[in-house]
Protein backbone atom coordinates (compact mmCIF):
# COMPACT_ATOMS: atom_id res chain seq x y z
CA UNK A 1 0.00 0.00 0.00
CA UNK A 2 1.32 3.60 -1.06
CA UNK A 3 0.39 6.62 -1.86
CA UNK A 4 0.71 8.04 -5.35
CA UNK A 5 0.39 11.69 -7.12
CA UNK A 6 -0.65 12.12 -11.26
CA UNK A 7 -0.20 15.00 -12.11
CA UNK A 8 -0.80 16.95 -15.42
CA UNK A 9 1.18 19.75 -16.95
CA UNK A 10 0.47 22.20 -20.16
CA UNK A 11 1.28 25.51 -21.29
CA UNK A 12 -1.92 27.22 -19.36
CA UNK A 13 -1.17 25.12 -16.21
CA UNK A 14 -1.15 22.23 -14.07
CA UNK A 15 -3.21 19.81 -11.87
CA UNK A 16 -1.98 17.05 -9.80
CA UNK A 17 -3.91 14.07 -7.94
CA UNK A 18 -2.95 11.68 -4.99
CA UNK A 19 -4.59 7.91 -5.29
CA UNK A 20 -3.98 5.78 -2.48
CA UNK A 21 -2.57 2.47 -4.03
CA UNK A 22 -3.68 -0.78 -2.99
CA UNK A 23 -2.02 -4.04 -3.70
CA UNK A 24 -4.34 -7.00 -4.54
CA UNK A 25 -3.45 -8.52 -0.95
CA UNK A 26 -3.24 -12.69 -0.42
CA UNK A 27 -5.69 -14.48 0.18
CA UNK A 28 -5.24 -17.34 2.95
CA UNK A 29 -7.44 -20.28 3.07
CA UNK A 30 -7.73 -22.97 5.82
CA UNK A 31 -9.11 -26.80 5.21
CA UNK A 32 -8.13 -30.03 6.46
CA UNK A 33 -6.42 -31.86 3.72
CA UNK A 34 -6.54 -35.44 4.13
CA UNK A 35 -10.17 -37.22 6.09
CA UNK A 36 -11.25 -40.58 6.55
CA UNK A 37 -14.29 -41.87 7.20
CA UNK A 38 -16.76 -44.41 7.63
CA UNK A 39 -20.57 -44.76 6.56
CA UNK A 40 -22.91 -43.50 8.49
CA UNK A 41 -20.34 -41.37 10.47
CA UNK A 42 -20.44 -37.67 10.39
CA UNK A 43 -17.81 -36.01 8.52
CA UNK A 44 -17.66 -32.92 10.35
CA UNK A 45 -15.19 -29.34 9.48
CA UNK A 46 -14.96 -25.64 9.39
CA UNK A 47 -13.45 -23.61 6.62
CA UNK A 48 -11.73 -20.13 7.14
CA UNK A 49 -10.21 -17.84 5.36
CA UNK A 50 -8.48 -14.25 5.33
CA UNK A 51 -7.45 -11.35 3.50
CA UNK A 52 -4.02 -9.90 4.35
CA UNK A 53 -5.53 -6.36 4.18
CA UNK A 54 -8.70 -7.05 5.87
CA UNK A 55 -10.65 -7.07 2.68
CA UNK A 56 -13.64 -9.20 2.60
CA UNK A 57 -13.72 -12.93 1.37
CA UNK A 58 -15.98 -14.93 0.60
CA UNK A 59 -16.03 -18.96 0.13
CA UNK A 60 -17.40 -21.38 -2.12
CA UNK A 61 -17.95 -24.67 -2.71
CA UNK A 62 -17.43 -27.67 -5.32
CA UNK A 63 -17.89 -30.87 -5.97
CA UNK A 64 -20.19 -31.07 -2.95
CA UNK A 65 -21.23 -35.29 -2.71
CA UNK A 66 -24.82 -34.93 -2.98
CA UNK A 67 -25.67 -35.17 0.78
CA UNK A 68 -23.60 -32.98 2.26
CA UNK A 69 -24.18 -29.55 3.44
CA UNK A 70 -22.00 -26.25 3.43
CA UNK A 71 -22.63 -23.11 5.18
CA UNK A 72 -20.68 -20.02 3.37
CA UNK A 73 -21.38 -17.92 6.54
CA UNK A 74 -19.92 -20.06 9.04
CA UNK A 75 -17.86 -21.97 6.68
CA UNK A 76 -18.78 -25.49 8.24
CA UNK A 77 -19.07 -28.41 6.08
CA UNK A 78 -21.14 -31.63 7.24
CA UNK A 79 -21.61 -35.04 6.19
CA UNK A 80 -23.07 -38.24 6.58
CA UNK A 81 -21.65 -40.80 3.89
CA UNK A 82 -23.74 -43.59 3.20
CA UNK A 83 -22.57 -47.35 1.90
CA UNK A 84 -22.80 -45.82 -1.55
CA UNK A 85 -20.57 -43.44 -0.85
CA UNK A 86 -17.69 -45.73 -0.36
CA UNK A 87 -14.25 -44.89 -1.87
CA UNK A 88 -12.38 -41.21 -2.37
CA UNK A 89 -14.43 -37.72 -3.04
CA UNK A 90 -12.35 -34.90 -3.39
CA UNK A 91 -14.26 -31.56 -2.38
CA UNK A 92 -12.55 -28.13 -3.27
CA UNK A 93 -13.40 -24.87 -1.80
CA UNK A 94 -11.86 -21.52 -3.34
CA UNK A 95 -11.69 -18.06 -1.32
CA UNK A 96 -12.51 -14.90 -3.22
CA UNK A 97 -11.88 -11.48 -1.99
CA UNK A 98 -13.77 -8.46 -2.93
CA UNK A 99 -10.94 -7.49 -5.52
CA UNK A 100 -10.86 -11.05 -7.29
CA UNK A 101 -7.63 -12.68 -5.83
CA UNK A 102 -8.50 -16.34 -5.04
CA UNK A 103 -7.16 -19.37 -3.46
CA UNK A 104 -8.44 -23.05 -4.09
CA UNK A 105 -8.08 -25.89 -2.10
CA UNK A 106 -8.93 -29.64 -1.94
CA UNK A 107 -10.15 -31.53 0.87
CA UNK A 108 -9.66 -35.23 0.03
CA UNK A 109 -12.40 -37.87 2.05
CA UNK A 110 -11.88 -41.58 1.82
CA UNK A 111 -14.88 -43.47 2.67
CA UNK A 112 -13.60 -46.74 4.03
CA UNK A 113 -15.17 -49.95 5.72
CA UNK A 114 -15.96 -49.25 8.72
CA UNK A 115 -15.33 -52.47 11.45
CA UNK A 116 -18.80 -54.39 11.81
CA UNK A 117 -19.90 -53.91 15.53
CA UNK A 118 -22.58 -56.32 17.41
CA UNK A 119 -24.37 -55.43 20.01
CA UNK A 120 -26.41 -58.27 20.43
CA UNK A 121 -28.58 -61.38 19.27
CA UNK A 122 -32.42 -61.25 19.39
CA UNK A 123 -35.37 -63.33 18.62
CA UNK A 124 -35.79 -62.99 14.67
CA UNK A 125 -39.56 -62.30 15.80
CA UNK A 126 -39.49 -58.92 17.61
CA UNK A 127 -37.64 -57.20 20.52
CA UNK A 128 -40.11 -58.98 22.70
CA UNK A 129 -39.36 -62.90 22.36
CA UNK A 130 -36.57 -64.58 23.70
CA UNK A 131 -33.43 -63.90 22.36
CA UNK A 132 -31.71 -66.68 21.89
CA UNK A 133 -30.46 -68.86 18.95
CA UNK A 134 -32.32 -72.57 18.55
CA UNK A 135 -31.34 -75.74 15.84
CA UNK A 136 -32.13 -74.34 12.59
CA UNK A 137 -34.04 -71.51 13.31
CA UNK A 138 -33.96 -67.65 12.36
CA UNK A 139 -32.12 -65.48 14.61
CA UNK A 140 -31.50 -61.97 14.36
CA UNK A 141 -28.00 -59.38 15.07
CA UNK A 142 -27.87 -56.04 15.72
CA UNK A 143 -24.96 -53.66 15.47
CA UNK A 144 -23.87 -51.06 13.18
CA UNK A 145 -21.97 -51.29 9.78
CA UNK A 146 -23.26 -55.40 9.26
CA UNK A 147 -24.21 -54.72 5.74
CA UNK A 148 -26.81 -53.86 3.58
CA UNK A 149 -29.70 -55.47 1.37
CA UNK A 150 -27.60 -55.44 -1.52
CA UNK A 151 -24.53 -57.16 0.22
CA UNK A 152 -25.65 -60.24 0.90
CA UNK A 153 -23.09 -62.05 -0.90
CA UNK A 154 -20.20 -60.43 0.96
CA UNK A 155 -21.92 -60.66 4.56
CA UNK A 156 -20.62 -63.93 6.38
CA UNK A 157 -21.73 -64.43 9.95
CA UNK A 158 -19.36 -67.38 11.77
CA UNK A 159 -20.70 -69.64 14.19
CA UNK A 160 -17.81 -71.15 16.08
CA UNK A 161 -16.07 -70.56 13.33
CA UNK A 162 -18.47 -71.82 10.74
CA UNK A 163 -20.67 -69.77 8.12
CA UNK A 164 -24.60 -69.98 9.01
CA UNK A 165 -26.84 -69.14 6.00
CA UNK A 166 -27.74 -65.28 6.02
CA UNK A 167 -31.36 -64.50 5.20
CA UNK A 168 -30.67 -60.59 4.40
CA UNK A 169 -28.34 -58.35 5.91
CA UNK A 170 -29.00 -54.10 6.68
CA UNK A 171 -26.32 -51.92 8.57
CA UNK A 172 -27.64 -52.53 11.71
CA UNK A 173 -29.38 -56.22 11.75
CA UNK A 174 -28.34 -59.36 10.03
CA UNK A 175 -30.59 -62.33 9.75
CA UNK A 176 -29.28 -65.55 10.27
CA UNK A 177 -30.16 -69.36 10.33
CA UNK A 178 -29.06 -70.99 13.55
CA UNK A 179 -26.82 -74.41 13.03
CA UNK A 180 -28.68 -77.75 14.47
CA UNK A 181 -26.65 -78.24 17.35
CA UNK A 182 -27.28 -79.82 20.88
CA UNK A 183 -29.18 -77.54 22.57
CA UNK A 184 -26.45 -76.52 25.68
CA UNK A 185 -23.45 -75.77 23.00
CA UNK A 186 -21.35 -72.50 23.39
CA UNK A 187 -21.73 -70.25 20.54
CA UNK A 188 -19.33 -68.17 19.43
CA UNK A 189 -20.79 -65.55 16.91
CA UNK A 190 -19.36 -62.71 14.65
CA UNK A 191 -19.97 -61.07 11.53
CA UNK A 192 -17.43 -60.34 8.63
CA UNK A 193 -18.58 -57.91 5.96
CA UNK A 194 -16.40 -56.53 3.00
CA UNK A 195 -14.00 -58.94 4.62
CA UNK A 196 -13.62 -56.97 7.94
CA UNK A 197 -14.28 -59.06 11.01
CA UNK A 198 -16.30 -58.03 13.79
CA UNK A 199 -16.43 -58.23 17.35
CA UNK A 200 -17.64 -61.54 19.22
CA UNK A 201 -20.98 -62.60 20.65
CA UNK A 202 -20.73 -65.64 23.60
CA UNK A 203 -23.94 -67.18 24.02
CA UNK A 204 -25.57 -71.03 24.24
CA UNK A 205 -27.95 -72.92 22.01
CA UNK A 206 -31.15 -73.04 23.33
CA UNK A 207 -34.12 -75.73 22.76
CA UNK A 208 -36.87 -73.48 22.21
CA UNK A 209 -37.38 -69.53 22.13
CA UNK A 210 -40.87 -69.30 20.71
CA UNK A 211 -41.50 -66.04 19.06
CA UNK A 212 -44.78 -64.62 17.08
CA UNK A 213 -44.15 -61.94 13.62
CA UNK A 214 -45.96 -59.48 13.39
CA UNK A 215 -47.24 -57.39 10.57
CA UNK A 216 -44.64 -54.93 11.02
CA UNK A 217 -42.18 -56.74 11.99
CA UNK A 218 -42.18 -55.39 15.97
CA UNK A 219 -42.90 -58.48 17.45
CA UNK A 220 -45.53 -56.04 18.85
CA UNK A 221 -49.57 -55.13 17.61
CA UNK A 222 -51.11 -56.92 14.68
CA UNK A 223 -50.03 -60.74 14.32
CA UNK A 224 -49.14 -62.09 10.93
CA UNK A 225 -52.48 -64.60 11.20
CA UNK A 226 -54.25 -65.18 8.64
CA UNK A 227 -57.28 -67.27 7.94
CA UNK A 228 -59.36 -68.35 4.65
CA UNK A 229 -60.28 -64.47 3.88
CA UNK A 230 -57.10 -62.67 4.44
CA UNK A 231 -55.64 -60.84 7.39
CA UNK A 232 -57.22 -61.18 10.75
CA UNK A 233 -57.02 -57.66 11.59
CA UNK A 234 -59.39 -54.61 11.12
CA UNK A 235 -58.64 -53.10 7.15
CA UNK A 236 -57.07 -49.77 7.63
CA UNK A 237 -56.00 -47.17 4.98
CA UNK A 238 -52.36 -49.09 4.95
CA UNK A 239 -53.83 -52.65 4.67
CA UNK A 240 -56.50 -55.30 3.77
CA UNK A 241 -58.16 -57.28 7.06
CA UNK A 242 -61.10 -59.29 7.98
CA UNK A 243 -61.60 -60.36 11.60
CA UNK A 244 -61.64 -64.13 12.54
CA UNK A 245 -64.53 -65.51 13.41
CA UNK A 246 -65.52 -68.87 15.95
CA UNK A 247 -64.33 -71.92 14.49
CA UNK A 248 -61.66 -70.33 11.96
CA UNK A 249 -59.17 -72.20 10.96
CA UNK A 250 -55.86 -69.79 11.34
CA UNK A 251 -51.79 -69.54 10.36
CA UNK A 252 -49.55 -68.22 12.55
CA UNK A 253 -46.09 -67.70 11.90
CA UNK A 254 -43.09 -68.29 14.03
CA UNK A 255 -39.80 -68.91 15.35
CA UNK A 256 -37.55 -70.29 17.89
CA UNK A 257 -38.94 -73.51 17.56
CA UNK A 258 -38.84 -77.30 16.03
CA UNK A 259 -41.48 -77.51 13.58
CA UNK A 260 -40.22 -80.48 11.54
CA UNK A 261 -41.80 -82.83 14.20
CA UNK A 262 -38.91 -84.89 15.14
CA UNK A 263 -39.19 -83.47 18.78
CA UNK A 264 -40.96 -85.52 21.23
CA UNK A 265 -42.84 -84.07 24.35
CA UNK A 266 -45.24 -81.80 25.31
CA UNK A 267 -46.96 -79.94 22.30
CA UNK A 268 -46.63 -76.20 22.48
CA UNK A 269 -49.72 -74.43 23.78
CA UNK A 270 -51.59 -71.05 22.20
CA UNK A 271 -53.37 -68.89 24.15
CA UNK A 272 -55.62 -66.94 22.22
CA UNK A 273 -56.54 -64.08 24.65
CA UNK A 274 -57.91 -66.80 27.76
CA UNK A 275 -58.56 -69.83 25.88
CA UNK A 276 -55.77 -72.02 25.09
CA UNK A 277 -55.37 -74.87 23.00
CA UNK A 278 -52.63 -77.50 21.33
CA UNK A 279 -51.45 -76.36 17.85
CA UNK A 280 -49.83 -78.10 14.81
CA UNK A 281 -46.20 -76.70 13.54
CA UNK A 282 -44.66 -77.68 9.89
CA UNK A 283 -42.18 -75.65 8.47
CA UNK A 284 -43.32 -72.87 5.82
CA UNK A 285 -41.86 -71.87 2.94
CA UNK A 286 -39.46 -68.94 4.74
CA UNK A 287 -36.64 -70.71 6.04
CA UNK A 288 -36.04 -70.99 9.77
CA UNK A 289 -39.94 -69.98 10.31
CA UNK A 290 -42.76 -72.49 11.39
CA UNK A 291 -46.36 -71.96 9.93
CA UNK A 292 -48.78 -72.53 13.44
CA UNK A 293 -52.18 -73.72 12.84
CA UNK A 294 -54.79 -73.34 15.51
CA UNK A 295 -58.40 -72.53 15.51
CA UNK A 296 -60.33 -69.34 16.68
CA UNK A 297 -62.27 -70.49 20.03
CA UNK A 298 -65.52 -69.72 20.78
CA UNK A 299 -66.31 -66.93 23.12
CA UNK A 300 -64.10 -64.45 22.15
CA UNK A 301 -64.66 -61.09 20.43
CA UNK A 302 -62.60 -57.99 19.97
CA UNK A 303 -60.31 -56.02 18.11
CA UNK A 304 -57.08 -56.59 19.92
CA UNK A 305 -57.37 -60.19 20.99
CA UNK A 306 -53.84 -61.18 22.51
CA UNK A 307 -52.15 -64.03 20.85
CA UNK A 308 -48.80 -66.18 23.08
CA UNK A 309 -47.09 -68.70 21.57
CA UNK A 310 -45.64 -71.47 25.04
CA UNK A 311 -42.86 -73.88 23.85
CA UNK A 312 -41.66 -76.43 26.69
CA UNK A 313 -38.43 -76.26 27.65
CA UNK A 314 -35.79 -79.73 28.19
CA UNK A 315 -36.46 -79.70 31.50
CA UNK A 316 -40.29 -79.16 31.63
CA UNK A 317 -40.38 -75.30 32.47
CA UNK A 318 -42.61 -72.77 30.11
CA UNK A 319 -41.46 -70.60 27.45
CA UNK A 320 -43.57 -67.95 26.23
CA UNK A 321 -43.58 -66.18 23.30
CA UNK A 322 -44.10 -61.96 22.68
CA UNK A 323 -47.61 -61.10 22.12
CA UNK A 324 -49.12 -60.02 19.01
CA UNK A 325 -53.21 -58.83 18.35
CA UNK A 326 -55.27 -60.63 16.40
CA UNK A 327 -59.03 -59.41 15.43
CA UNK A 328 -62.62 -61.76 16.28
CA UNK A 329 -65.90 -61.22 15.56
CA UNK A 330 -69.04 -62.69 16.77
Amino acid sequence: MENVTIEARSHSGSASESLLVLSAGTVHLRTPSNLTAAPDSVVRFTVTAVDDQGLPVSVSIQNRPDTATFDATSGLFEWIPADKDLGSAAVSFTATNSLGSTQTKTVAIKVVTARPFLAGLRNAAGVGAVAACTPGTLATLTGTSLGNSDSAGTVRVLVNGISAPVVRSFTRQVDFLCPRLPSGTSLTISVEAEGVASNELRTVMEATAPGLFSLDGSGNGIGMVLHARGLAALPRFDRTGMPATTGDAITLFATGMNCDGSTVGLKPLLYVGHVYQQVTLQPSSFAGVCEVHAVVPGGLAGNEVSLVLEGVREDGAPVRSNQVLIAIEN
